[in-house]
């Protein structure tokens, strides 16, 4: 006996078949999200430094494209620190051997030209600056450095350079934690091959623009910067001496 057709299980029958008809589809576009998902994390792992420096830049005070300066190089002078008299543990710059470099912040510096600018291939330190409270001495190109805690500035030569390990790690400046504070003394090498050391003065602040190498910075972005508040420990401040 032939068994009565209903229409509605015919309507349920073509909706189920519809539905199986469909779940290839709805599978793989699932998949296309997955491989569209991990190509952009591929990606944003790719561009992850760039990532870093827009932050970087957004948390520093940002300058004017004509903030810029063409790089010159600024004479080694010994017109003295502004922290009163040296100590047998300081620098003795009676001699004229060694040489006293403000560090402007966010700069690059090429230390056997002394002078300040863009990354090239010369470039031995950058003063990087994170944040308010967060700076760093990064080694570059090459160029390796350390602190040395067991011997003043005065005695170090360029044997006792070669007996230190030396390495690319940056040297921290933050406030209160970093090593980086006035007395310090970092023995380097640069991209160049040339051994040093230098002793940190101190800091000056980013409203501070009395030091010879502050010329780099064009009167734009001074005006820009002193509408801001000012930041303590902003510029570095050093004596060094390079042997050959």
């Amino acid at each position: 006996m032939r068994r009565k057709i209903d229409p509605f299980d015919l309507d349920s029958e073509v909706d189920v078949v519809q539905r199986n008809s469909k779940q290839p589809v709805r599978t793989l576009v699932i998949i296309l999200s997955l491989i569209a998902g991990l190509f952009i994390v591929i990606n944003l792992y790719k561009h992850s430094g760039t990532l870093y420096q827009y932050v970087q830049t957004k948390l520093t005070p940002a300058a004017p494209a004509s903030h810029w300066q063409t790089a010159k190089p600024v004479s080694g002078r010994t017109d003295g620190a502004q922290t009163g008299a040296l100590s047998s543990k300081q620098p003795d710059q009676s001699a004229g051997k060694s040489s006293l470099t403000v560090l402007p912040g966010t700069w690059i510096w090429d230390i056997e030209s002394n002078s300040f600018g863009s990354d090239n291939a010369q470039a031995d330190f950058w003063w990087e600056h994170v944040n308010d409270s967060g700076r760093f001495l990064v080694p570059k190109n090459g160029a390796v450095a350390a602190v040395v805690n067991d011997a003043p500035f005065n005695e170090i030569d360029a044997s006792f350079i070669e007996s230190r390990p030396l390495t690319n790690k940056k040297i921290s400046g933050a406030d209160n934690t970093g090593a980086l504070k006035p007395g310090t003394v970092i023995v380097f090498r640069t991209a160049e091959g040339h051994a040093g050391k230098l002793y940190v003065i101190g800091f000056r602040s980013l409203h501070d623009f009395s030091f010879p190498e502050a010329s780099y910075l064009k009167q734009s972005w001074r005006d820009y910067v002193l509408a801001k508040p000012d930041r303590e420990n902003y510029h570095l401040e050093v004596v060094w001496e390079l042997y050959d």
